[in-house]
């Protein structure tokens, strides 16, 4: 209340003024726009100079991996002024809920002025929630210098292959960048000139393959390991399910005996028992 007060004073503070400047034959003028910031960003920054690129540019994963992620880095690679944050948006499919929403971004991850050492690269890493379904998702990272989340700094009409330069270097660890499905495309730089401030990346989601489940077991994935009792005639039994966890028929097993000296195999005599 005692601000309001103060506000309120102030403005009736500056009528006489006003009145005062009319009177001496000056003309006030309300240019909108002047002496605040455009479009609603309430914290406005320096521009960045600094460009970003996100990796993997393409990436498979299968549904319910809980280790995809994506990489921000900044570019030239030398820490920035200050810290910086990066924003992620899921513009599509299967781990999109809101839609195309910039505004509010889904992910976010800072890369901090000060690192441990000269060799840390500016970079920051956001973990992607495991895909339910398999499909693609899109995902468009931009430098959020103005931290105002609803003033959105992205480049909007920029595509997945901005730039084969930018997007695609050679000798990157880039799995998509070395099989050449990253070049595949038409490039769309979109309204700034590459290299920029975003940067669009593709996710695809592929059906999980069949879990084979042994007993006694000691892990499920599709490969198995087996404890079994150095007897000879020592049973054991394995089954194969799908995504939606029912038993695959007719499945083909292999088996290898790790601690046998002349690596002997199994194969399986039936359907769902090597």
């Amino acid at each position: 209340m005692a601000r309001l007060m103060s506000l309120v004073g102030s403005r009736r503070a500056r009528r006489p003024v006003a009145r005062a400047l009319a009177g001496a034959g000056l003309l006030l003028v309300l240019v909108p726009g002047l002496g605040r910031p455009a479009s609603g960003d309430t914290n406005p920054s320096p521009p960045v100079n600094q460009t970003l690129e996100v990796s993997p540019e393409i990436s498979t994963a299968v549904t319910g991996d809980p280790n995809v992620s994506l990489t921000a880095r900044l570019y030239p690679q030398t820490p920035p002024p200050n810290d910086t944050v990066i924003s992620f948006e899921v513009e599509n499919g299967p781990i999109d809920h809101d839609g195309d929403t910039p505004e509010t971004p889904d992910y976010s991850c800072t890369i901090f002025a000060t690192v441990n050492s000269a060799n840390d690269p500016p970079q920051c890493t956001v973990p992607l929630e495991p895909a339910l379904v398999p499909g693609t998702s899109l995902i468009r990272a931009w430098i959020d210098s103005n931290l105002n989340a609803s003033v959105v700094e992205a480049d909007l009409s920029e595509g997945r292959l901005s730039s084969r330069a930018t997007d695609c270097p050679p000798g990157t660890n880039d799995r998509s960048v070395a099989d050449g499905t990253c070049q595949q495309g038409t490039e769309q730089p979109g309204a700034v000139a590459e290299p920029d401030n975003t940067d669009v990346v593709q996710v695809n989601f592929v059906p999980r393959p069949d879990l084979l489940d042994c007993a006694p077991q000691q892990a499920t994935d599709v490969s198995d390991t087996v404890i079994v009792l150095p007897s000879a005639g020592v049973p054991f039994s394995c089954t194969v399910t799908n995504t939606a966890g029912s038993p695959v028929p007719n499945p083909v097993v292999d088996g290898e005996n790790g601690s046998d000296a002349d690596n002997g195999r199994y194969t399986n005599v039936d359907a769902n028992h090597p």
